[in-house]
């Protein structure tokens, strides 16, 4: 009878924690579904505007690619000191935080999601001799919410190019090309809370069926 008993005890914790394991990792499972969805919406809401920042911080996007392809070559010709280079980043980086950080909030306002955004060149090269104009990323564009684990991540890059033509028999003289690479990341920063409030029902469901079970 004794033997019979702690045989039963025995196969009711083994079925227990089993179905505990099964609980846990489709929970788990179920999370991560639910993560993906809602970066992929995220993603899909912002792309559409992220090649397009100098309109919604109010800036010509002419008239920033022509800015920053002089840039590039005043510091590849050393008409600019490395802290005027960078200075010029950190100023844009500050001015168009405060728009950028305000279209990102209303544009999911109603979901409720707390996001981070960040644009940065990782990369950029001058063409005809392969130099590196950069040995560490610029910011290019920040929200207030900073990204400490981003959630997507994007990257792009573009050639910017411009050439210098002789008057006398219109033969380029020089050619400036430089290669740009750049990195997009977001991050929503209240997505464990989300995620909780929208699965606390199915979660409360799996609790209640693992008490009912050791309740046998």
């Amino acid at each position: 009878m004794i033997l019979k008993s702690k045989y039963l005890v025995l196969l009711f914790a083994t079925i227990f924690f089993l179905l505990l394991g099964i609980q846990v990792y489709f929970m788990y499972k179920t999370y991560q579904v639910k993560e993906r969805e809602i970066y992929r919406t995220v993603h899909q809401g912002l792309t559409s505007y992220t090649d397009k920042l100098e309109e919604v911080t109010g800036v010509k996007k002419d008239d920033t690619d022509d800015l920053l392809q002089k840039l590039f070559i005043s510091y590849h010709n050393k008409e600019i000191s490395k802290k005027d280079f960078l200075d010029y980043f950190e100023k844009n980086r500050k001015n168009t935080q405060a728009p950028l950080s305000n279209y990102v909030d209303s544009r999911f306002k109603k979901e409720g999601y707390k996001i981070a955004a960040k644009i940065e060149y990782y990369s950029i090269v001058f063409i005809p001799d392969s130099t590196r104009l950069i040995d560490k990323p610029i910011v290019l564009y920040e929200t207030k919410n900073k990204v400490e684990n981003p959630g997507i991540s994007s990257s792009g890059k573009w050639i910017t190019s411009s050439s210098v033509t002789s008057l006398e028999n219109s033969t380029i003289k020089k050619d400036n090309s430089f290669l740009i690479k750049s990195k997009t990341d977001f991050e929503i920063l209240n997505i464990k809370s989300i995620i909780f409030k929208e699965l606390i029902l199915l979660f409360t469901c799996c609790i209640i069926l693992l008490i009912s079970v050791l309740m046998l």
